[in-house]
């Protein structure tokens, strides 16, 4: 169960905040990060528009639980094509560069709620 975060709070806690595209996911070995780093699964949101972070990005790596692994119901899964706002937050322990889309309110399809985050962010 996820508790719900206020706007403002779930703004701070994003170090990169983009409207984008889930393009799909990857396991991702030990070679591509690192002898020592775990495998991880990744997956690459295409960005359009960047509202918070570094404006030249242009995808974000997104740590997602492993396509083959048993799943948890505080799992969340995208589909590829899914478009949309993406408050994503920096993974703890990861390289640099690699995000979290791990609460409901990462994600956000609804317009008029994009609206009002937009407008939270220019403040």
């Amino acid at each position: 169960m996820f508790a719900r975060l206020s706007d403002e709070e779930l703004i701070i806690r994003s170090e990169l905040i983009v409207m984008g595209e889930w393009m799909g996911q990857s396991a991702v070995g030990a070679t591509a990060l690192g002898e020592s780093a775990p495998r991880l699964d990744l997956g690459v949101v295409a960005i359009s528009e960047v509202l918070k972070g570094s404006a030249v990005q242009t995808v974000a790596l997104v740590a997602t639980p492993s396509a083959g692994a048993a799943r948890k119901s505080s799992d969340l899964p995208h589909k590829r094509g899914e478009r949309g706002l993406w408050l994503l937050r920096a993974k703890v322990g990861a390289p640099v560069g690699i995000y979290l889309a791990d609460h409901p309110q990462r994600f956000e399809l609804d317009a008029a709620r994009i609206e009002v985050l937009r407008h939270l962010l220019k403040r």
